[in-house]
């Protein structure tokens, strides 16, 4: 994707951004060459960056920031440093990790989540996560593990 991309399904609008940083074959960690993705559906608002870390994370603070309500924490919840502006910008009602029992998310980043006030699930902890929403800005959490 060398520029954003829009799909629309419905009412719902999809935006596939380009990688804030290069991909770099020379560099041993490509995580921040990750694609951005936003969803909007009426009132709801998705924010999906995949593995991005400090630099292109900074790179999108300094650019394209904004509230949604949903959050797929990048990185498998590993990053606290450049996670605590991005938790600040987004300012989540709830947030999505996908981590493992091998590399669990950070602790301190969930107590951050929390503390900013998102309802935080892990698919270390719960399982399988379904988060749905209507359009109405209201949200559905079904986990395998509650």
């Amino acid at each position: 994707v060398s520029s954003r991309q829009e799909v629309k399904l419905g009412q719902a609008a999809i935006y596939i951004d380009p990688a804030l940083v290069p991909f770099d074959e020379e560099k041993k960690n490509d995580n921040d060459a990750s694609l951005l993705i936003e969803v909007f559906d009426g009132e709801d608002s998705w924010f999906l960056p995949g593995d991005i870390e400090e630099e292109a994370i900074s790179r999108w603070l300094s650019s394209a920031s904004r509230e949604y309500d949903i959050l797929k924490v990048p990185h498998h919840g590993k990053k606290e440093k450049s996670s605590k502006e991005l938790i600040e910008a987004v300012s989540p009602e709830i947030a999505v990790i996908t981590d493992g029992e091998e590399r669990p998310a950070s602790e301190k980043l969930i107590k951050r989540l929390i503390k900013n006030g998102a309802e935080v699930y892990s698919t270390y902890s719960n399982g399988t996560i379904i988060v749905t929403g209507d359009g109405s800005g209201q949200y559905h959490v079904s986990v395998e593990n509650p």
